[in-house]
């Protein structure tokens, strides 16, 4: 019989011979989601249906409330799936994550991090830390409690792990230090406990999921310590028997010769034979074997005695301030360390820790997808790499000797790449160009030819930056003037009318932002562009954008940096919209300027304009640019730096990515937006030879470039947020930059043995559906001849005119004057009038049993007969 579920009180009907229905006459549905039906975001299915109050007595007030309990268990299975989007986090079976949902571990953090899990407890791992109790040999208890607590010394590393590995990889970093614990295992007793006393010895005792026995060699009064014999493979030989033990992968036959007392049996392993005392290990023919008991019952039937014996019992010694040694030579267990807590006088113990650590410093790494096992108890410290959503590679390449690109997809999904950087052939003379006639214009209301490349932005950050090409133009001056403006990576075009008056200039919209385009010369086709904020027809209203930002596929920006790009300052305050922040020029000093980098008094004067402007380096955000400033009535121009600080700047073009929002090292964490840029230079070859120079990562924390000995040409850094970026020197230079939708989010646990899975795309979520129409319905508002979803019917056929109708041709339902349920049934009908839907009835004997019955589906019981 399968019954579907075991309800409150069905036990008792089953004594009073009440029936079950049998599994060929069950219901075909498992809960009563499967009466749910959503389509296009609302309701479907079913309709709960009682019975008009003109056929119903006293019991249709509880009918009422049974129809309205089952109305709203069915409002909780109404939901849709909706896509939850790239999503970051991990997965666990057999053990815990030690991150929290407030605090995650990223590059850079070490276990034992603030917020997250430092300490372990039953409530974690309830098997491996349940809490104990030792009973001695008089019946007194001792009960205790165990925990794992993390120490700071491990943590996310990108290295080679001091050459281990060929390249480096990301992995978990582990002290191979016992003074520095990665694990620390900690027993506490409620009460001192005598490890010396013949009442304690022999008794067993559980650590961290593995069964013990007290050995008499535990002693606190000198040695200080405690002494455990293991009882794997633990089996009870008569004498004169012999078993095959199978012992890691090791099969020996092993036999009870006999005992000669209560407390000592002759044990044969292979050729080899050794008397073993009760209480104690010896290894015996290469295996170590612990005697649990001695059950010497006769001396003239020796047949009738016997032993009870464990194999490879893992005998384990706990001396405070040494190493845990194991088996019966006390063998070093490295990368343990042993701290035992009690009165020495009495010979008493009240706390166990046993730190532990990687054994050695080459086996200080875990791997991807790989655990550590601590050597003593088996417990394992799992790494499951990182989560950190979709990612995107952002790719920088010679083209040729004269040129470099970038190539990128776009946060629209369009992938493309442009020269942003071009030379002649004669001399190495680069310019932010795409070829010797085409400039990439980026800075708001610079002079722009036909097919330059455009970067232009509303503001920089935002979703709405493109590059952008005047790809032809006409009629200037005319009625007819147009211009064609062509988004690069998307490859579509806009014709804008220039409308204005004297038809050289008018205002346009790109994604609902508004820009303005003036003609500057009719015969040369040249225009400037502005936008954002109080911008107008050639003036940058209240900011000058530099260098705009586009958005990529993953949420970071790119850009290209033109050395030496001008703004044009006024006699009062300029602000320069930087692709990092705000950069403030106070103009309010005679040949001189103050500089605020986001608001902030960055250098109290600069600039002479008696002289050739100076440089003066000025952080913004995360970016050190140098600012060349000459007086009020000439130009600023900016650079990037060629290092965090320096004022020596970058004199060749550049490209710059921007990263989105991650956190950072400060308590609390906070947001940052770090960087990553580069720029070319000539090669060491003969001739012009453009190269790709290694990236400036801004990140406080990186790992440094590590090179690859698989390729020596190759070297990667990864900074906090996750970013990989990879230079190869090979040919003119190579930079790759591997950009994740989210920061990066290390996956650690522990357990018996723990499988940590990453998160990647965040698939799909149930959503609820808001009901907005009315699913309760009297019976004699449906037509059974049209029904466009499953009913559930409440109340008998007495009371419900469609039960009733049912009870005609549906054995299994009584009639109305055939009704002898005591309590009443729960039925599916699975082609309910002929509809091909189904009917779920729901009928009491009395309105109480119907508003219980209802009560019993709610809970999932689909099936009843009483």
């Amino acid at each position: 019989m399968n019954i579907k579920r075991v309800f409150a009180g069905g036990m008792a009907a089953l004594a009073a011979g009440a029936t079950i229905f049998a599994a060929g006459a069950m219901a075909t549905s498992d809960n009563l989601g499967d009466y749910v039906v959503t389509s296009d975001g609302s309701l479907s299915s079913p309709m709960v249906v009682i019975g008009n109050p003109s056929a119903l007595g006293s019991g249709y007030p509880m009918d009422v409330v049974g129809a309205a309990d089952i109305a709203a268990a069915v409002a909780g299975y109404a939901t849709t799936p909706v896509a939850a989007g790239g999503g970051t986090g991990g997965s666990i079976t057999g053990g815990v994550m030690i991150d929290t949902a407030g605090t995650k571990f990223y590059y850079g953090d070490t276990l034992g991090k603030s917020g997250t899990k430092t300490t372990l407890t039953k409530t974690d791992l309830s098997t491996m830390l349940a809490s104990g109790t030792v009973t001695d040999d008089v019946g007194t208890t001792y009960n205790y409690d165990e925990y794992i607590t993390i120490g700071a010394n491990a943590y996310p590393s990108y290295s080679t792990s001091g050459g281990d590995l060929n390249d480096p990889v990301l992995h978990l970093n582990l002290s191979s230090t016992t003074t520095s614990a990665v694990l620390n295992f900690t027993v506490t007793l409620n009460k001192p406990m005598n490890i010396s006393h013949s009442d304690v010895d022999g008794n067993a005792i559980t650590l961290f999921g593995t069964s013990y026995t007290i050995s008499p060699d535990s002693d606190y009064n000198t040695t200080k310590k405690l002494v455990l014999f293991g009882s794997s493979n633990q089996q009870i030989l008569n004498a004169g028997e012999s078993k095959e033990i199978t012992v890691e992968g090791t099969t020996y036959t092993v036999e009870l010769v006999g005992t000669s007392s209560a407390t000592v049996a002759v044990i044969k392993v292979g050729t080899d034979q050794a008397q073993v005392t009760k209480g104690t290990t010896k290894k015996v023919g290469g295996l170590d074997v612990y005697v649990d008991d001695v059950f010497h019952i006769s001396t003239t039937d020796l047949a009738a005695n016997s032993a009870k014996l464990s194999f490879g019992s893992a005998k384990l010694t706990f001396e405070d301030g040494s190493n845990v040694k194991r088996g019966s030579s006390d063998d070093t267990v490295e990368g343990t360390l042993v701290f035992l807590s009690g009165t020495q006088r009495d010979g008493t113990i009240t706390k166990l820790v046993v730190s532990v650590t990687a054994s050695s410093s080459s086996a200080d790494h875990i791997l991807t997808g790989e655990s550590f096992t601590d050597p003593v108890f088996g417990a394992k410290l799992a790494f499951g790499g990182v989560s950190s959503g979709d990612s995107e590679t952002i790719t920088v390449d010679n083209s040729g000797s004269t040129g470099a690109d970038i190539k990128f997809t776009d946060y629209r999904g369009n992938e493309k790449s442009v020269i942003f950087s071009y030379t002649g052939t004669g001399s190495f003379a680069p310019d932010t160009n795409a070829s010797s006639t085409n400039a990439h214009v980026v800075d708001e209301n610079a002079t722009i030819k036909r097919n330059d490349y455009i970067w232009m932005a509303d503001s920089q950050q935002s979703d709405f930056g493109h590059v952008m090409r005047i790809t032809s133009s006409g009629s200037l001056g005319t009625t007819s003037a147009t211009i064609d403006l062509q988004d690069v990576w998307s490859g579509s075009t806009t014709k804008i009318s220039l409308s204005d008056a004297g038809y050289g200039s008018t205002n346009f919209f790109i994604d609902g932002q508004e820009y303005f385009i003036r003609n500057v010369t009719s015969a040369d086709h040249t225009y400037q562009i502005t936008g954002g904020t109080g911008a107008g027809l050639g003036s940058v209203g209240n900011k000058a954008i530099v260098w705009p930002l586009v958005r990529t596929s993953q949420g970071g920006w790119v850009t290209v940096a033109k050395f030496n790009t001008t703004v044009a300052t006024g006699a009062g305050n300029t602000t320069i919209e930087l692709p990092t922040g705000d950069l403030v020029l106070n103009n309010s000093y005679v040949y001189q300027a103050q500089l605020y980098a986001a608001g902030v008094l960055s250098n109290n004067t600069i600039g002479d304009g008696k002289v050739v402007g100076q440089n003066v380096s000025v952080t913004v955000g995360r970016v050190t640019y140098v600012v060349q400033y000459y007086n009020v009535s000439n130009l600023t121009t900016v650079s990037l730096a060629t290092a965090a600080s320096a004022q020596t700047a970058v004199n060749r073009p550049a490209y710059l990515f921007i990263e989105e929002n991650a956190k950072d090292t400060s308590s609390p964490e906070a947001d940052i937006k770090d960087a990553v840029y580069s720029w070319v230079e000539d090669g060491s070859g003969s001739g012009v030879d453009t190269t790709i120079q290694q990236p400036v990562v801004t990140a406080a924390v990186n790992s440094g470039y590590v090179s690859w000995t698989s390729d020596n040409s190759v070297s990667t850094n990864i900074d906090r947020r996750g970013t990989i970026v990879k230079h190869d020197t090979d040919g003119q230079g190579l930079n790759e930059i591997a950009y994740n939708d989210e920061q990066s989010i290390a996956l650690i646990g522990v357990g018996s043995n723990p499988v940590v899975t990453a998160g990647g795309s965040g698939g799909t979520v149930d959503q609820a559906i808001k009901i907005t129409s009315s699913i309760a319905k009297l019976a004699s508002e449906v037509n059974t001849a049209s029904l466009r979803g499953d009913l559930i019917l409440v109340g008998g056929p007495c009371a419900n005119s469609l039960v009733a109708t049912l009870a005609e041709t549906e054995a299994a339902i009584p009639t109305c004057t055939d009704w002898d349920l005591e309590t009443g049934l729960i039925k599916e009908v699975a082609d309910a009038f002929g509809s091909g839907h189904k009917a779920l009835v729901v009928a009491g004997t009395t309105g109480t049993n119907t508003r219980w019955l209802a009560g019993q589906v709610m809970t999932g019981v689909l099936d009843y007969s009483v």
